[in-house]
């Protein structure tokens, strides 16, 4: 195709393409199909329901044979009730700081007639981030069944990202929701990275598709230029609502993703390609394989007295995560960090103190690589297509004979081995002259919980007790990271401890041991009186004091997403009590063995020696992997049922006459 007839079809798509003024986004008869309505049935309680909204996406090259990206976005929203008010405020973000116009207008029904307000300059905020634009929208006289709309057309000075994303579910319902992809001829198509489970019914043109009943329908088409435009149209799309055990929200929202191929842009697409471009072009190689002279005096230091290689990266990690505190909130540099400033200031992001780090471990001959990492707060890396706009952290892999040791040295709470949970989402690539890829799962992490309990010292209305408590590693770094946020957080957490204990348990003491050492346990001692009344003959209590079984986790009858969970489980509780000789127990548990599979499983024993007049009894909780099918929620809720009632039972015991 020569350059006059791409000219000319780009000049076609501008004018098909081109939003309409304010009072043409939608018009009258389809503001009072609507503007009456105060419920839909895709869902009868939304606070507000998207009516309708298109996203339009045509890719071009202009006239300097730089490809570029234009986005064109209509939404038309109605506010069903006051919770729903928060609608009328939006956002838009662009890669450049170019001006594009905004349109949009509020419609209620007064006296039965549709007033209009349409947005004005004074309802569009413009804010600069340091090379980038957003726009902050507010649309007038919004309130209770009203019915916005806006619309706006924006051009990208290239198409940096190149993944497009079609968020089919959002907060609110929506009637119909359009999406188009325009693809001129220079460019190869479009490869699916993530795709509904739902297929689409596919149609030879758009107006039939538009005119249908079908929730989920395809177009495509080719005008004469050779330029292919896709449509998706969905119908009838119920809101996004988050359930617990969720690790990626956005991972299991219905989203349609798909990667542009090019043999243009990025020849060819891989995690190869993003190394090298981060390795060498952003500067990293020469910011860590420096001389760094600033460092070396403290780095003898470190390594002199350590004898083996894991001692060694273990003091030099130690040192970076005790001596440099985080200075904001953002988790990545733009460039290559200043590694000296750093150094003299002691503060700095995630990824400056991490890159830092790796510095000091290659000084040292060290195999440590940065680890480029998309937390749970994106969807996860494809390791077959890289993405790169969503890496927003960086961490540390350091190579070891035959292992990898993970190290995040920005958080002085951080545990070495074990990277922040947010980490754990799936493909991540360890950056280098060559570079590698791994995968960061939940089950590499492991919790262990330990409970003992101690009931002696009988007398007639009562008997001492003494409570141990450690709640494994990653639970005394969640706690840690948790009393540090709120000087308040600590009280609380006794609070919550205390009201587990069965009744009668009055704590007198409690001491929380190695609260700032992060690389043990949290121990929470406790003494206290069990009370009971010497008047009766017999006397109860709960074998499990921890209260870690007192509800059932899952409250909810049915569930449509899996549970994940951030880590695996290994929990004791144990209990030893030392009767007095005029006290018996009444009965004896039998043993009890619950489980799911061989990867979760539940036991309690309890064993009673007449002759020393001891009681123990032991519970057990294994999860030994960390994701379940929501097809198993029904079988997880009722073992969790089983476990509850197992530990509603309580231990009877008969004074002798």
């Amino acid at each position: 195709m020569n350059n006059l007839l791409r000219v000319l079809c780009l000049l076609f798509c501008v004018m098909i393409q081109m939003p309409a003024k304010a009072g043409e986004i939608i018009d009258r008869s389809f503001i009072m199909e609507h503007i009456k309505n105060t419920k839909y049935d895709v869902d009868t309680s939304a606070s507000a329901i998207v009516l309708y909204e298109k996203e339009f996406i045509e890719l071009f090259v202009d006239d300097n044979r730089v490809f570029r990206r234009r986005l064109c976005v209509t939404r038309v929203i109605q506010i069903l009730k006051e919770d729903g008010l928060y609608a009328g405020k939006t956002g838009v973000y662009s890669y450049t700081t170019n001006e594009f116009p905004i349109i949009g207008a509020t419609y209620n029904l007064v006296n039965d007639k549709v007033e209009k307000s349409e947005l004005t300059s004074d309802g569009v905020k413009k804010l600069d981030l340091q090379g980038y634009t957003a726009y902050e929208i507010t649309l007038p006289d919004v309130k209770r069944g009203s019915i916005i709309a806006y619309s706006y057309d924006k051009t990208d000075t290239s198409i940096r990202s190149r993944v497009y994303t079609w968020e089919i579910q959002g907060q609110f319902p929506k009637l119909m929701s359009e999406y188009r992809v325009t693809n001129p001829v220079t460019l190869v198509g479009f490869d699916p990275l993530l795709m509904p489970a739902a297929e689409p019914v596919r149609y030879r043109n758009l107006k039939a598709a538009e005119a249908s009943e079908d929730d989920y329908v395809f177009i495509t088409s080719t005008d004469p230029y050779f330029n292919t435009t896709d449509t998706w149209i969905r119908r009838n799309i119920p809101a996004f609502k988050a359930e617990p055990y969720t690790i990626n929200k956005i991972k299991n929202k219905e989203v349609l993703e798909r990667f542009l191929v090019s043999s243009y842009l990025w020849p060819p697409n891989s995690w190869a390609m993003v190394n090298k471009m981060y390795w060498n072009l952003m500067g990293t190689e020469e910011a860590i394989n420096a001389p760094n002279i600033f460092f070396i005096l403290t780095l003898d230091s470190l390594v002199k007295n350590a004898v083996t290689g894991s001692d060694k990266v273990t003091a030099i990690y130690k040192y970076i995560r005790d001596n440099f505190r985080l200075a904001d909130s953002a988790d990545l540099a733009v460039n290559a960090p200043d590694l000296k400033t750093l150094w003299e200031r002691r503060t700095g992001n995630s990824a400056q103190i991490n890159t830092l780090l790796i510095a000091m471990l290659h000084k040292a001959h060290f195999a440590a690589d940065p680890l480029l990492i998309a937390t749970t707060a994106e969807l996860p890396f494809s390791e077959k297509v890289p993405v790169s706009e969503r890496i927003n952290y960086i961490a540390c892999a350091v190579r070891l004979e035959n292992s990898v040791l993970l190290l995040d040295a920005s958080d002085k709470y951080n545990i070495p081995g074990v990277l922040p949970s947010k980490c754990y989402n799936g493909f991540a690539w360890a950056m280098g002259e060559e570079g590698y890829g791994l995968t960061l799962d939940p089950t590499l992490c492991e919790n262990k919980e330990r409970y003992y309990t101690r009931v002696f010292g009988f007398s007639d209305s009562g008997a001492k007790v003494e409570i141990r408590m450690k709640p494994g590693l990653l639970e005394s770094q969640r706690l840690r990271k948790r009393f540090a946020g709120d000087k308040n957080e600590e009280a609380e957490y006794i609070k919550d401890r205390k009201s587990r204990f069965p009744e009668g348990v009055e704590i007198s003491t409690l001491l929380l041991e190695n609260k700032e050492n992060a690389d043990t346990e949290i121990v929470v001692k406790m003494t206290g009186i069990l009370r009971f009344d010497p008047k009766k003959d017999t006397l109860a209590l709960a074998h499990n004091f921890s209260g870690f079984f007192k509800i059932n986790p899952f409250p909810d009858r049915e569930r449509k997403q899996p549970l994940e969970f951030s880590m695996r489980s290994d929990y004791i509780s144990s209990l030893s009590i030392e009767l007095p000789a005029n006290i018996n127990p009444d009965s004896v548990f039998e043993p009890l063995h619950v489980s799911l599979d061989s990867t979760l499983s539940y036991d309690r024993v309890m064993n009673y020696v007449p002759e020393s007049q001891i009681i123990t009894v032991t519970a057990s909780y294994t999860m030994g992997r960390t994701k379940f099918d929501a097809a198993e929620y029904q079988k997880l809720r009722d073992l969790a049922e089983k476990i509850v009632g197992d530990n509603s039972k309580k231990l009877v015991f008969r004074r002798r006459k």
